[in-house]
């Protein structure tokens, strides 16, 4: 399978941290919306077994040092976190080594699972790889500052740190980038109304749903 033979429904999901994705993924991939129930694809959580792998390790300590491995000699994803965040060229090169990687797993999972359902795929940077390509629709899930940065100490993160993890992924989300793909582009806002979060889906996932911006 290549990136233009997929055949199922597809449902991108995107946006900044702690603006929801993962809940809204959730929401969909349960049924509740009117594309029904579908499977759930989440790039992190495929990016998390790939670090796993004993193959993984290895690269990450040649490349890195051992300071990334626990004692166990597996990934410490909270140090391997801590030194790519404070690094953009880390950053980058991890991001080169686990991108690719996380895509083959993800058109896997698309090969062998039921063709007739709808999928939810969420990705940070679904924008910045391929796998956009795979999408009929992808939705930009926002939220007020206040409301992610709440979100964010949940997970042990200050407003600095939230801010670091943002940095890279805002650019992404400009109209001039968003211009760029001829896929529908839909914004929700799910902050803390979930009225409103749900009327914006309705409206995302109608066909008649107006995109963020008009594709020339």
């Amino acid at each position: 399978m290549t990136l233009a033979t997929v055949t199922p429904r597809i449902v991108g999901i995107t946006g900044l941290p702690c603006a929801g994705k993962s809940y809204l993924a959730q929401w969909l991939a349960a049924g509740k919306s009117q594309l029904g129930p579908g499977r759930l694809l989440q790039a992190d959580d495929i990016g998390h077994q790939v670090l796993a792998q004993p193959d993984s390790a290895r690269a990450l300590a040649q490349h890195f040092g051992p300071e990334v491995l626990s004692l166990s000699g597996q990934v410490d994803r909270r140090q391997l976190a801590k030194l790519v965040f404070s690094s953009p060229g880390a950053l980058a090169w991890l991001e080169s080594f686990l991108h690719p990687q996380i895509s083959q797993e993800i058109i896997k999972h698309l090969e062998t699972g039921d063709q007739t359902q709808p999928v939810f795929l969420e990705a940070a940077l679904l924008l910045a790889v391929d796998l956009v390509k795979l999408c009929q629709l992808v939705i930009l899930v926002e939220a007020p500052l206040s409301v992610r940065q709440e979100r964010a100490s949940r997970r042990g993160w200050d407003a600095a740190e939230l801010a670091r993890r943002e940095v890279r992924l805002t650019p992404l989300f400009s109209a001039e980038n968003l211009a760029r793909f001829p896929v529908r582009i839909c914004r929700v806002n799910n902050g803390e109304d979930e009225k409103r979060l749900e009327s914006d889906l309705s409206i995302a996932l109608s066909a008649a749903a107006p995109p963020i911006v008009e594709k020339g």
